[in-house]
């Protein structure tokens, strides 16, 4: 019974974001790097675009995608970082960072139906 009231806690005090496969995770720092990378790709492209369109010059284009690409993209991963140091909009956010850490080092490995 303490293991099964043991892992409600735990299951609480984990509700940072829920993936495909039902595993509560929050967002470490190469996850956000990877996003910032492939968000950036995917807006430069959009802004190279339209720089072409407008300018009509493929060197133009290229050289506002490259400084946009890497200004952009630096402060998109400190936002992203920024944002993870606070528990606005989370769910169950009364449980701090080491709580939370140490709740799921000491969690019990059996499920709820092993009870």
């Amino acid at each position: 019974m303490k293991a099964r009231k043991e892992q409600q806690v735990l299951d609480l005090s984990l509700k940072l974001s829920r993936c495909a496969d039902g595993e509560a995770r929050m967002e470490n720092r190469v996850r956000s790097l990877i996003k910032s990378i492939t968000f950036r790709i995917v807006a430069t492209l959009t802004t190279m675009l339209l720089v072409y369109l407008f300018t009509g010059s493929l060197v133009i284009s290229a050289g506002v995608g490259a400084l946009e690409f890497l200004l952009k993209m630096a402060i998109y991963y400190l936002h992203e970082r920024i944002w993870n140091m606070y528990n606005f909009g989370r769910e169950n956010s009364t449980v701090d960072l080491p709580a939370r850490v140490a709740l799921r080092k000491n969690a019990p490995t059996t499920s709820p139906e092993d009870d």
